[in-house]
């Protein structure tokens, strides 16, 4: 009878052997069995949501074998792996691709192909300020496609004044010796045009598009009487017309969604800056006076109270316009207004905090909120409010110092600048304040961006987990648990402030 034994060897130094046992009780070797290797293979690629991408790929590596370069359209198989669990570090990752992890794990089944998907979630269609220097700031754009250009460069400060309702052209102002102009250009940084030089100079108030985007409403100033007046013109800034006349303040128009109606603040009925509306053609002028707002003491008849109807927004649906207004105190705290279009009733969005600037959701059911603490130093954030006026719900904290805020298209994500991580950069998050990344780093500093209108639906932030992993490292880029620097206050960022009404976006002297 022939006894057949196998013995292991620990450690994989010798191989599978057998000892044969001949009826005799000889022992004899039999020819060694090499048992077939399990091998199998793994395609990774990269799972990209959002609205945007990685425009050079990202780098990975397998265990410690070589890096490759991935693409959303390149994914990369490694062929001939052993069973069991790998390791695949990724590295070079844009940073408006958030919620990557650092390493992820694949699982190689015998004679099988498997897939691990990357999961990450890249933005774009952002423009936004670069601060250059003291004397300049230039207008950036993040596209769809990952990549980042200079929409406006050279010298000068230029300023976000409004993108077109189709998204195809970007409406922003250039101070030019100690005035401002206004310009369009497109989206690919072409075909500027310069607006409204046949009259006088462009005001504080900016330029803003009727919604087919074939005219542009926006205020002009003569400074040696201090009055300004709305003009409307085609969007190449020809025929211009002014809307109601000259020698009075008129400010901040905004369109009614039919493109028939335009609202602006007026001093035209005996009070200092009343809401009022006119047709394009300038008839039909009248103001609105809400109840709720009368009954503060709001507006009055000079400046001395410090009451400002000013920074006019339409609800998307027309039948609400907000605006700011100050209480009639020496210190009058602002606050955001949504009056209804009819004049009916008005309601106050930010209850009893400070709010100086706001924008309305894609679906107009919530107003995003520029609000302040009233302290010095880290005292400002982000809000949310349902358009009646309920729902209040601060989103982050006073210390994190978040400010111009704007929603994504599909008002999913929020896009801000902060002052905390590594000089003033841009933010995103979700719309309840959840999942903060950060998408720009370094120098010049980013500030106040603005998304395109146009562009596709971002999706909220899930974390980035990848698809397949048991274990996944920190995201390079999500934010870490930090103590805000005492010597960063917003005196040394650009910021926005209300300054007479208007928002301006101020920056620091270089020393």
């Amino acid at each position: 009878m022939l006894i057949r034994r196998t013995i292991w060897f620990v450690g994989g130094v010798a191989s599978l052997a057998q000892l044969a046992c001949s009826a005799d009780g000889a022992t004899t070797n039999s020819p060694p069995h090499e048992a077939t290797p399990q091998i199998g293979s793994l395609v990774v690629m990269i799972d990209e949501r959002g609205n945007g991408r990685d425009a050079d790929g990202v780098s990975v590596s397998m265990d410690r074998n070589p890096i490759r370069l991935l693409t959303e359209d390149a994914p990369n198989k490694f062929d001939s792996l052993t069973v069991g669990e790998h390791w695949f570090r990724i590295a070079d990752v844009a940073p408006q691709c958030v919620g990557v992890a650092d390493s992820v794990s694949g699982t190689v089944r015998d004679a099988t192909t498997d897939t691990v998907r990357i999961r990450m979630t890249c933005l774009g269609g952002i423009a936004y300020h670069s601060y250059v220097s003291d004397r300049q700031f230039d207008i950036m754009y993040l596209g769809e496609d990952g990549v980042t250009r200079t929409l406006v460069g050279g010298p000068g400060k230029k300023f976000i004044s409004a993108w077109s309702p189709d998204g195809s052209r970007l409406a922003y102002r250039r101070l030019e010796v100690n005035v401002f102009r206004l310009y369009t250009v497109r989206v690919d940084g072409s075909d500027t045009h310069q607006i409204g030089q046949t009259l006088a100079d462009i005001g504080d108030g900016v330029g803003r598009w009727s919604p087919d985007g074939k005219r542009l409403a926006f205020a002009q100033t003569d400074y040696s009487t201090a009055t300004d007046w709305v003009v409307v013109s085609d969007a190449t800034g020809d025929n211009q017309h002014i809307l109601v006349g000259k020698n009075q303040v008129e400010l901040d128009p905004a369109w009614s969604p039919d493109g028939a109606r335009i609202f602006f603040s007026c001093n035209r009925f005996g009070r200092y800056l009343d809401l009022c509306a006119s047709a394009v053609d300038g008839s039909g002028l009248r103001n609105y006076r809400y109840p709720e707002i009368d009954a503060l003491g709001l507006p009055c008849s000079s400046t001395a109270c410090f009451d400002w109807i000013t920074q006019l927004k339409m609800s998307p649906d027309g039948s609400a316009v907000s605006f700011m207004g100050l209480d009639p105190t020496p210190n009058g705290q602002h606050r955001i207004w949504i009056g209804k279009t009819d004049g009916s009733s008005a309601v106050a969005a930010n209850q009893n905090t400070i709010a100086y600037d706001h924008d309305w959701s894609p679906k107009g059911d919530r107003l995003l909120l520029d609000v302040e603490s009233g302290a010095d130093g880290f005292g400002f954030g982000l809000a949310t409010e349902n358009r009646d006026g309920s729902g209040y719900r601060q989103i982050d904290s006073f210390r994190d110092t978040d400010e111009s805020a704007s929603w994504s298209p599909d008002g999913a994500l929020i896009i801000f600048d902060n002052q905390l991580y590594g000089g003033q950069q841009l933010l995103v998050m979700n719309a309840d304040g959840s999942s903060r990344y950060k998408i720009t780093s370094g120098s010049p500093h980013s500030f106040a961006p603005l998304w395109n209108p146009r562009a596709r639906a971002t999706g909220p932030l899930s974390g980035g987990a990848p698809a397949r992993t048991d274990s996944v490292g920190p995201s390079s880029n999500r934010m870490p648990t930090v103590a805000p620097v005492a010597s960063q206050t917003r005196s040394n960022v650009c910021h926005p402030a209300n300054i007479g009404g208007h928002v301006r976006i101020l920056c620091p002297l270089s020393p």
